[in-house]
């Protein structure tokens, strides 16, 4: 049944081409400044299965998925299934932000002649994801003006795809990778904004649970030049790049980090601290993996903050 959208701020609405879909029994919607697509899933019950527009929507087409009035995805719909068992008969649709092509498939080094042969010179981190961004028709931008150093040389492996890529590099220069709501792939740093409301018990917080871990966490980062260590038989520092250390894991745990540099300077070129970089990544590596074990999982009764 077509539908246009309910009066409620909370209602979650799916757009397939000039319709729109409300009335679901179960939603999941989910987003992430860690990681990428965005995704989502929508059940609703059989009554919807006689509608002739919900039942002509399928795979691979383009949705939009909103909150009230407000876009949260632009995707596709990957997946249509009907579950049916003695008491229940429904329909469930689910899928992907638009950047789900980027997680999928390979990286078109055969094409483009941008990138052809897989030898991208002299591109920072942005430069780098608007390339392999392109043959899938994605814009790539920054949500910061630093868009940090130019990589001398870099050779995109055939068969990986363009997230994996990416992800790589933005490690390298410190970035976040993530999709927005209009399926754009974004490069950030942490945020400073804040939500209006927090969160408090009681409140608005339903169930909260803290955590403290160490699984993820390492004594010792080292990053090295190479993954083969060839220079072994010069020394232990030969193919050494940064050694930083976590005096507070109280255990000797190592992690080796092959650098995302991939080659060194040309000459000609801006210098770069290739030293200085590589400790950058190191000390990235063990914020990162401090902060990722003081997590909270926190339940909240609303979609919004007081300010909507």
């Amino acid at each position: 049944m077509a539908v246009s959208l309910g009066s409620s701020p909370d209602d979650v609405t799916i757009q397939v081409g000039s319709n729109r879909f409300v009335g679901w029994q179960n939603v999941t919607i989910s987003r992430s400044c860690e990681s990428m697509p965005n995704n989502w899933s929508l059940t609703a019950s059989a009554e919807f299965l006689q509608g002739a527009a919900l039942a002509g929507t399928r795979p691979g087409q383009s949705c939009l998925i909103y909150i009230g009035s407000d876009l949260v995805i632009t995707g596709k719909i990957d997946r249509r299934s009907i579950p049916i068992d003695a008491r229940n008969h429904q329909v469930t649709l689910s899928g992907r932000g638009i950047t789900r092509n980027l997680v999928d498939c390979s990286a078109d080094l055969l094409n483009d002649p941008g990138i052809r042969g897989g030898q991208i010179n002299g591109a920072n981190a942005l430069d780098v994801a608007t390339k392999l961004c392109k043959a899938y028709g994605i814009t790539a931008r920054s949500g910061v003006s630093d868009l940090g150093i130019a990589i001398p040389s870099f050779q995109v492996p055939l068969g990986e795809t363009p997230y994996q890529i990416i992800e790589s590099v933005a490690r390298y220069a410190g970035y976040l990778v993530y999709e927005d709501v209009f399926g754009r792939l974004v490069l950030d740093r942490i945020g400073t904004s804040q939500h209006a409301s927090g969160f408090t018990l009681p409140g608005n917080v339903e169930a909260i649970n803290g955590e403290r871990s160490v699984d993820g966490r390492f004594s010792t980062y080292v990053v090295v030049y190479s993954g083969v260590d060839q220079t072994a038989d010069l020394g232990g520092l030969a193919n050494r790049r940064a050694t930083i250390l976590d005096d507070t894991l109280g255990e000797y745990r190592v992690r080796i980090i092959v650098s995302e540099q991939i080659a060194p300077t040309p000459a000609g070129q801006q210098t770069i601290d290739n030293d200085a970089i590589a400790k950058q990544r190191a000390n990235w590596e063990k914020a990162r993996r401090i902060g990722r074990s003081q997590g909270a999982s926190i339940t909240c009764d609303s979609w919004r903050d007081r300010q909507g």
